[in-house]
């Protein structure tokens, strides 16, 4: 009613998300969903080609929901297809869930016949992601149900079949957002879910945090994180953040190498007008990774010109797409599922540090606009804050029947400028209108960036980022970096976020402008019963450059563990005595163990002659 809406007759967007669909160009395209039309919108190439997608469930003839789409890779072409989740007779007793999946010439209502593949899902299906579960390099699907209370992993045959489907409880919780991403550092995908809180728990919601196995199954860790109010989106993960070619990188707002989470709220519904939505940053613990600090949390309002982002569906925001209102006061909306995407993240500044926008409506007059906020990050003080003014007037437009009463519902990170400049954002509002705040290029100096590869890493899969060395090995470990300015970069090793040096035996060394070797040497370690366990920090500089205006330096750092284990010695197990006649020849088996499972050198003698010898001397 506050935004006066005329349902049937415009469309009803209620999702976005940034991807790189066709490789080209990086992430310049965009997935969109409405729900009053039911199509999926495919946009190219920084709006090159808009591909309309209607999709349906053959099956059902009542009434269809679209609630969301992601892509996959096909493990038969290798090309990107797309998966979409669809309600049938959503809110009935008949209600049933479907993945339908497919490439982009096999939807639609063609006069050839469709090529696409339709999976059962469970009711309530919406958030659907892709990711690589059970690492057998094919990409599965996973999904949140806040009708049933449960999330899911359906995981992909290898020929593009999701048939194998398991669910579990979320603890009573209503799940309303999700996100993969490494939280405990053990190359498996692990799972963030935002629930909702009833207004029952002290008007808070919960974060829960799965842990994936490495086998397609998530375990509950038992801690939930709590956030204000009624939260909505979260975000996390790999994202592509900056000028960094196209490489993507952690959501990590401290720089301390572990994956950081970001959960936006909705107000509290009692206080009206003035109440403003808030952002809460869950920082990993480097000492217990996995395991999240929650910092307090920050109000989304403009002090100085007294104005605030709203989500509240009571006032118009996002949350009428959502399903789920954050007020008992509105039973209806407009569309089920949106609006958990309503955050972005990219280092807009090119600094270095994470920025956040999030986006939603502003009152003016008790009428809805449309409305971001942009927060800036500082990973050496304030985390993360607001940016003033509170952006409105950018997205009036010129239409005067669409200036007022919308809102803005979904914000994603995009590269529409090009891999190697600041990243866009680009926000959707729930009847379609889609603006692009195009970043301006003209920075003085853009922030470089670093990569230290798993692959170089030798820890085995499972294990995560760590280097596993023996007193006494030698090793090297190649290091990259990238500058959109093209400044010649510079490498050394710096202390650890909490203090820790980096140890004697491991230098560092420049080879040219964007590369660097990295060498541990435990030649001369004392040896010790003990595993050491290093934090080692490589930071990128372009301080050498000399830029217009005295541009200060600006870095980049990576990390990974180094493990060093003793080296102990060797055991051969117990030789039975022998007896020989003259004239005769016998063979031994010698079983050697080395825990290290370093190579071992082996001799033998013989006080009584020249009797004995080996087969093989390692």
């Amino acid at each position: 009613n506050r935004l006066n809406y005329q349902a049937p007759i415009l469309p009803v967007v209620t999702n976005m998300q940034s991807i790189d669909f066709d490789g080209a160009g990086g992430v310049n395209d965009l997935l969109i969903i409405e729900q009053n039309l039911g199509q999926v919108y495919l946009v190219l190439n920084n709006f090159g080609q808009i591909i309309p997608i209607v999709v349906r469930d053959l099956f059902t003839s009542g009434k269809q929901l679209i609630t969301s789409a992601t892509i996959f890779r096909n493990p038969l072409t290798g090309t990107n297809n797309l998966a979409i989740s669809l309600i049938s007779n959503p809110g009935l007793a008949t209600a049933s869930g479907q993945i339908i999946t497919g490439t982009i010439t096999g939807f639609g209502e063609t006069t050839s016949l469709p090529r696409f593949r339709q999976f059962v899902a469970s009711q309530g299906i919406t958030n659907l992601m892709t990711g690589d579960f059970n690492n057998d390099a094919f990409d599965d699907l996973a999904y949140i149900d806040s009708i049933s209370s449960t999330i899911a992993v359906t995981l992909n045959n290898g020929r593009g079949l999701f048939a194998d489907t398991t669910t579990r409880e979320t603890g009573g919780f209503t799940p309303v957002s999700a996100t993969l991403f490494d939280a405990n550092d053990d190359d498996f995908l692990d799972m963030a879910v935002v629930n909702q809180g009833s207004g029952t728990q002290g008007n808070q919601s919960l974060v829960s945090i799965l842990f994936g196995d490495g086998k397609g199954q998530f375990q509950l860790t038992g801690s939930l994180l709590q956030v204000p109010n009624f939260a909505l989106s979260v975000v996390g993960g790999l994202v592509s953040l900056s000028t960094n070619n196209g490489i993507s990188q952690i959501v990590d707002f401290n720089q301390d190498g572990f994956a950081d989470l970001a959960i936006v709220s909705t107000g509290v519904a009692s206080l009206g007008g003035n109440d403003a939505a808030s952002l809460t940053l869950l920082l990993n613990r480097p000492d217990s990774p996995g395991q999240f600090v929650v910092q307090p949390p920050i109000p989304l309002r403009d002090d100085g010109a007294n104005t605030s982002l709203h989500l509240l569906a009571k006032l118009g925001g996002a949350s009428i797409v959502s399903g789920r209102f954050g007020d008992s006061s509105v039973t209806s909306g407009l569309g089920f599922g949106g609006a958990n995407q309503t955050l972005a993240v990219g280092d807009f500044n090119s600094d270095g540090n994470q920025d956040i926008v999030v986006s939603g409506t502003r009152l003016v007059n008790n009428l809805n606009f449309r409305s971001t906020i942009y927060l800036i990050g500082n990973a050496t003080g304030s985390l993360a804050r607001i940016v003033r003014p509170q952006r409105t007037m950018e997205y009036l437009g010129v239409d005067t029947n669409l200036m007022a009463g919308d809102t803005f519902v979904s914000s994603a990170t995009v590269n529409f400028s090009g891999a190697t400049l600041p990243p866009d954002a680009v926000h959707i509002s729930v009847n379609g209108r889609i603006w692009v705040d195009n970043n301006r290029p003209l920075i003085i100096n853009r922030a470089p960036n670093i990569t230290i590869r798993r692959e170089d890493l030798n820890a085995p899969m499972g294990m995560g980022r760590k280097e596993i060395v023996t007193i006494g090995q030698i090793l090297t470990i190649p290091i990259s970096g990238f500058d959109a300015d093209n400044d010649p970069l510079t490498f050394r090793l710096v202390a650890t976020p909490t203090g820790q040096q980096p140890p004697e035996f491991v230098t560092i060394r420049t080879l040219d402008q964007n590369s660097a070797q990295l060498t541990v040497d435990t030649g001369n370690l004392t040896r010790t019963p003990n595993i050491l366990t290093n934090k080692i920090v490589v930071e990128v500089s372009d301080a050498m450059s000399n830029g217009n205006g005295g541009r200060q330096p600006l870095t980049a750092r990576a990390y990974f563990t180094l493990i060093i284990r003793p080296n102990s010695a060797p055991t051969i197990a117990p030789i039975a005595n022998q007896t020989l006649n003259v004239g005769q020849t016998t063979s031994i088996n010698v079983n050697v163990s080395n825990n290290e499972n370093k190579e071992v050198s082996l001799t033998a003698s013989c006080d009584k002659g020249n009797f004995v010898r080996l087969m093989q001397n390692s």
